[in-house]
């Protein structure tokens, strides 16, 4: 049940990280919402700061935001339904995160 619960709450959190964000920030020193869309996606960030960036932003997004929580529950063997919401936990703390204010 612990195990369970820290690899919701681990989804969450990795999940919430502002790679987009930090990545334009970083390398160009913009904030990347007040350019393009507005959107701090990996999609702005290839229009806005260059393309193997955005690609590497969207790629970090899917396979280590999004996947590898599911992927460490498989291994702790925790329950499905676990393993469920740490990748929709991830989901949701990518659309509205709390360091960028929801």
């Amino acid at each position: 049940m612990l195990e369970s619960a820290l690899l919701i709450l681990g989804g969450y959190m990795l999940g919430a990280i502002p790679s987009a964000y930090i990545v334009a920030r970083y390398l160009k020193n913009i904030d990347i919402r007040r350019y393009g869309s507005g959107n701090a996606g990996a999609t702005n960030v290839m229009l806005h700061v260059g393309p193997v960036t955005g690609f590497t932003v969207g790629i970090f997004d899917c396979l280590i935001k999004g996947a590898l929580p599911v992927v460490i529950g498989r291994l702790l063997d925790v329950p499905l339904g676990a393993q469920v919401a740490a990748g929709l936990a991830a989901i949701v703390a990518h659309n509205w995160s709390p360091f960028m204010k929801f």
